[in-house]
């Protein structure tokens, strides 16, 4: 299986608000996100001021992890099609 693409989002103002618009992968289908990050007041003026980029950071980074950490779930079935046990370890028994 490929290794997903990290994603840098893209931060835009709206309703008084910078946002972050990003995609989330559930279940092999593709869906874009959008998050609020913070309102635009005195010290948060611009998409580019480095509160608004570290909260950006913050949540681009747990998406990333988010995405690289889905996998297709993938059943063992023994030949009578029923599941096969497993230890508290993950081996099999």
């Amino acid at each position: 299986m490929s290794q997903p693409k990290t994603q840098r989002g893209h931060i835009y103002e709206a309703f008084g608000a910078f946002h972050l618009r990003f995609y989330k992968t559930f279940f092999g289908v593709k869906k874009q996100f959008s998050k609020k990050l913070c309102n635009k007041d005195d010290v948060n003026q611009t998409k580019d001021s480095p509160a608004v980029l570290a909260f950006a950071e913050a949540l681009i980074a747990s998406v990333n992890l988010h995405n690289a950490t889905k996998r297709k779930f993938v059943c063992n079935r023994n030949l009578r099609g029923q599941f096969q046990k497993f230890n508290q370890q993950g081996e099999t028994i």
